[in-house]
């Protein structure tokens, strides 16, 4: 099969497999069945603006922290957040779906009976419904969490992104392979895309590919499609769709900044205390990660290599041994690099070296307790010991002492008998 060339300005993208045209393939991350998973913390119950939340109307479950395997996924979910068509339970179920098809098929069979008002009115591009809103709130957080997507987006320069979809009639994609040029009222995908590498490219020395979602104070996120929105690659999904990131919304950096995270267990901070000693029995000999590499590692190779240099150290420095860890950790894998080798985005491999590095922390702890409790039984031990010691010797004087009195006593008796005779 001849691949097609393409103007060195036009990148064509939608398939991961059988491409026709020219770097199709290495642009497949670029659509939304890619399998780089968003992190969200519930969802927001209303998109204003340049597909911005609206803070003051809040989110959807709040305190659930969802990790949408595609994007694909997120999009759908959307469909049931709006007031008036709010529905956990079907978002839940969106956000379950095995693969981005499944989500985009199950959402479009309920839409019809939950529809979020103004979901698919207006058929241009400049006065899309709500569905672009949606969409490109999604694709931001794709981009912003997953650094190797982000830079690969953003090194596209100026070139023309065209999601090389198809399909007539297609708002999403550009309605004929191949079409790269009369894309007018289409390709709404692809011009959110190139929307998205103009915000990346302007606020790139600002950007962190870890920066919290913009969301509530932890926790919940899921995944949406719309009812025949963002196009599906192919139907025969072959390629890994189960994949996800951590979501960070990187908006005009004087407009809705990002809520930090709260602290986990092992991040902890305490503002009283702010002497830099370690505490009695703490982990502070351990040297804290550092995770520059992970996040600015050009390829998900050199992010791989630097969580192992990093996860290599940590059980050196502490003395614990991965046999002392949960297996579970890496998903019952014969071994943690073993599963480090089958992460795909920097976001999953940094979260699974801070996973790792908890563990270690904690079971450190466990052992210096331990050691400590061992030291004190010694200790106390050592002074009883003493103290029954001293009790004996105290004891024997004792009774020796009455001893003696009592020979005294009984010769002193004997001589005044004598002396009566």
């Amino acid at each position: 099969m001849s691949i097609q060339q393409m103007p060195d300005n036009v990148i064509l993208f939608y398939r991961e497999k059988d491409v026709h045209y020219q770097g199709e393939k290495d642009y497949y991350g670029f659509t939304n069945f890619s399998s780089h998973k968003i992190t969200t913390r519930g969802l927001p119950r209303l998109l204003i603006g340049d597909g911005k939340v609206d803070q003051s109307k809040g989110y959807i479950m709040p305190n659930t922290t969802f990790e949408w395997k595609t994007s694909e996924h997120l999009f759908n979910a959307m469909k049931f957040t709006q007031e008036g068509s709010v529905n956990e339970e079907l978002i839940k179920e969106v956000y379950n779906q095995p693969d981005p098809m499944k989500a985009k098929n199950f959402a479009g069979s309920k839409n019809g009976l939950y529809n979020v008002a103004n979901w698919w009115y207006r058929n241009n591009y400049k006065e899309a419904g709500y569905n672009y809103l949606v969409m490109k709130w999604v694709v931001r957080e794709k981009f912003n969490q997953n650094k190797v997507l982000k830079d690969l987006l953003v090194n596209t320069g100026s070139k023309k992104l065209v999601e090389n979809s198809g399909k007539p009639k297609d708002k999403w994609g550009n309605g004929q392979k191949g079409n790269y040029t009369n894309l007018e009222e289409g390709n709404w995908l692809g011009k959110i895309l190139m929307e998205i590498r103009d915000e990346l490219a302007l606020n790139q020395p600002k950007t962190d590919s870890n920066s919290p979602p913009q969301s509530p104070p932890f926790d919940t996120s899921q995944p949406n499609v719309s009812n025949g929105g963002s196009n599906s690659p192919d139907t025969n999904q072959n390629s890994p769709n189960n994949q996800s990131p951590n979501q960070g919304e990187q908006n005009n950096p004087n407009e809705n900044g990002p809520i930090p995270n709260p602290p986990t267990n092992g991040d902890n901070h305490d503002p009283e205390k702010n002497d830099d000693s370690p505490l009695p029995n703490s982990d502070a000999d351990i040297p804290p990660i550092d995770m520059s590499g992970i996040n600015s590692a050009a390829t998900t190779e050199q992010a791989q290599q630097e969580a192992r240099t990093q996860i290599q150290q940590l059980f050196a420095n502490s003395k614990v041994k991965p046999d002392d860890l949960d297996p579970f950790l890496w998903k019952n894998k014969n071994s943690w690099e073993e599963y480090l080798k089958e992460l795909t985005t920097q976001s999953e491999i940094a979260t699974f070296v801070k996973e790792i590095e908890k563990e270690i922390r904690e079971k450190y702890q466990a052992q210096q307790n331990k050691n400590n409790d061992s030291s004190l039984d010694s200790s106390n031990k050592n002074k009883i010991s003493v103290w029954l010691i001293a009790s004996g010797v105290l004891s024997a004087v004792v009774i020796f002492s009455v001893l003696i009195f009592r020979r005294r006593k009984a010769k002193f008796s004997q001589k005044r008998n004598v002396k009566k005779l």
